[in-house]
């Protein structure tokens, strides 16, 4: 018999036994939408591909912020609406990237909705709110509220409506960490059913943890160009696929990349789209981030000689993907292994701070995470709160993008 807080127990509720439902407390619990080892090993070799089934359309130009994609360019890319429960009226879109045949990511602040409440008590006014959450400044939207397209058969899902591909979000997983005031950690999981048919689109490839970024990214979403003509009739509308190339700015923060050019930006709609660069010589692509927002915002003039697109750093959350879909990076093929590193994220102590950065004149957000301290010329006004060791820094000049 054994003893478990003062009460008798018989010889099944053995140590081994109970290690083993611990273990199953940091397992998804929607596991059978992972993918198999097996299928993440395929994907390995099966990503990434510049165009479905090879094929090369006629390309047009773009004005300001890119090109416009060829049909099937990108096969990867993925875009949704957002609609009102009462109304159907399209609230906003974005954009995401495929990762597997039932997986997407995307950002965070596309999936979720205020909590009106506190998100203006903590993120707005600044308040200082005992006993208040990451979580609890936002409310996962209704899965059912979005309508998905995959790929770029049709490059415009505007125009697509009524041929879209038949793909259902069916849950919604937002990293635990995300900070709704400031997009912090801004990144999202879609799972989606049926599984994705290659005839429609193709999973980009997953980057190492030791990967290198280049000079030269690409960054593809379904954004508006607020320069083209005719102007966009909304601005909360997705618009034509297109491709911007950016430079890696020279300044760095923690999950964060920055990319830099002195007229192209990211825009309303490439939200969650990928950055991506050339993986080896036959041009398939790794996404190494997710759009989250720019400075200054794309229809506003430039403020400095180079406007400033933000992505979330996917290298740094492969472990948390790898738990929740089964796409992991190698040896470890399976969620096995990272279920250890997100034990040991679930217990860590989360300290994030705002930090005014500048490059030219124009301000930046900064990110420090695990005790990385502010720069010297921070500027901005800083509040927190603090509950079970985690911390809410809200900013001022968070925009909402």
């Amino acid at each position: 018999m054994l003893v478990v807080n003062g009460q008798h127990t018989s010889r099944s509720g053995c140590p081994v036994r109970m290690l083993l439902l611990a273990l199953l407390m940091f397992v998804p619990t929607r596991l059978s939408k992972n993918i198999t080892a097996e299928e993440n090993l395929y994907l390995k070799e099966h990503c990434g591909d510049r165009f479905l089934n090879h094929t090369e359309p006629l390309r047009l130009k773009r004005s300001l912020g890119g090109i416009l994609a060829k049909q099937n360019e990108f096969p990867w890319i993925a875009a949704f609406y957002l609609r009102d429960k009462a109304t159907l009226k399209i609230l906003w879109g974005c954009s995401g990237v495929q990762i597997s045949p039932q997986h997407v990511l995307t950002a965070a602040h596309c999936v979720v909705k205020n909590n009106e409440v506190l998100y203006r008590r903590v993120c707005i006014r600044q308040e200082i709110v005992p006993h208040t959450t990451l979580q609890d400044l936002y409310i996962i939207q209704n899965p059912a509220l979005f309508t998905l397209f995959i790929g770029s058969g049709c490059t415009n899902p505007k125009h697509c409506m009524n041929n879209r591909t038949n793909y259902s979000i069916v849950n919604i997983i937002v990293y635990e960490d995300y900070n709704h005031c400031l997009r912090l950690n801004d990144l999202a999981i879609l799972e989606i059913t049926p599984n994705i048919s290659s005839k429609d689109g193709s999973p980009v490839c997953m980057p190492e943890q030791s990967d290198e970024l280049m000079y030269n990214l690409t960054a593809v979403g379904f954004g508006i160009d607020p320069s083209s003509t005719p102007k966009p009739y909304s601005l909360l509308n997705l618009s034509d696929l297109r491709y911007v190339e950016l430079y890696k700015a020279s300044f760095k923060f923690n999950n964060t990349i920055a990319a830099v050019h002195p007229n192209r930006s990211v825009c309303e709609g490439d939200s969650g789209g990928p950055l991506v660069q050339p993986r080896n010589e036959d041009a398939n692509y790794t996404v190494e981030g997710l759009a989250v927002r720019a400075f200054p915002e794309c229809e506003d003039p430039p403020m400095s000689e180079e406007r400033v697109s933000l992505f979330v750093d996917l290298r740094k959350f492969l472990d948390w993907i790898c738990l929740h879909t089964g796409v992991c990076p190698l040896p470890h093929t399976d969620v096995a292994s990272a279920i250890t590193q997100m034990t040991t994220l679930s217990t860590t102590t989360i300290n994030t701070t705002t930090t005014h950065l500048t490059t030219e004149g124009e301000v930046i957000i900064g990110i420090a995470q695990e005790l990385n301290t502010s720069t010297s010329n921070t500027t901005t006004t800083e509040r927190r709160t603090q509950h079970d060791g985690r911390y809410l820094f809200t900013n001022n000049r968070s925009s909402h993008w």
